[in-house]
């Protein structure tokens, strides 16, 4: 289409946005055959223009993460100002980098949803198999749980073990959909490069009594050292809120 607009004799001019060797090639290609048009071609083009992002240490990461995401995806990244690069602060790039991991998760399982990726089906079938849900929920209260205890230990939170439970358990239908969600996301994503062997020989392995028995081990030291972190974050906390009191 592009050799036969540029040849024909009525062009009247080009509005280009998109690589400048593209651009360069079709101003040269109208100055070769500007003897035959019946008029001077008017032409503008905007070339190069990939956006990028910089940001301070002291930006607000949720709104940033938006930002990055919106900036470099949104129209499916077709337009001259999509970011392609960014500068990030070290202070705040660990946080940053595990939100937009975890966005982009998501971005990619909604698209493989909206395909109708057959995968999805076995994703969910090994996560009911495992009682992946379960599993992360019962170390989510576990960690919870360890850290408002710490606390109470240390007089900073009023509450029996009763109300602690109550005050955790509260949202569980929501965050089982939550942690639904994340599982199904990060699993697409960490298994879609598979090839259907591939994925066929983890599946059968996932749902057989050894990788069940594998599973829950790894869950059981894992849920422990989350555990142990709350305890510690909390007893950090609990001694830094009583010196700033003093």
């Amino acid at each position: 289409v592009g050799d036969i607009v540029i040849a024909h004799p009525e062009l009247s001019g080009l509005h280009f946005t998109g690589s400048t060797p593209t651009f360069q090639h079709l101003w040269r290609k109208i100055g070769e055959n500007i003897a035959n048009y019946k008029t001077y071609p008017r032409i503008v083009g905007e070339t190069g223009g990939k956006d990028f992002i910089v940001a301070h240490e002291s930006a607000d990461v949720e709104a940033l993460c938006v930002a990055i995401l919106r900036g470099s995806f949104e129209f499916q990244g077709q337009k001259c100002s999509a970011a392609s690069r960014m500068y990030i602060p070290q202070s705040i790039w660990p946080q940053l980098k595990s939100r937009l991991v975890e966005e982009m998760a998501k971005i990619k399982f909604n698209e493989a949803v909206n395909l109708k990726n057959e995968r999805l089906k076995e994703l969910g079938s090994v996560i009911e198999t495992l009682e992946l849900v379960e599993q992360n929920l019962i170390g989510a209260y576990a960690a919870q749980f360890a850290f408002m205890y710490e606390l109470s230990k240390l007089g900073l939170v009023n509450l029996s073990h009763q109300e602690m439970i109550d005050a955790i358990t509260s949202d569980e239908k929501k965050l089982k959909s939550d942690i639904l969600e994340w599982l199904m996301a990060f699993s697409h994503m960490a298994y879609s490069p598979m090839s259907d062997e591939e994925f066929g020989v983890y599946n059968d392995f996932s749902k057989s009594a050894l990788g069940i028995t594998l599973n829950k081990a790894l869950f059981s030291v894992y849920n422990e050292m989350a555990k142990d972190q709350s305890q510690r974050l909390a007893s950090i906390l609990g001694e830094f809120m009583k010196s700033e009191d003093l």
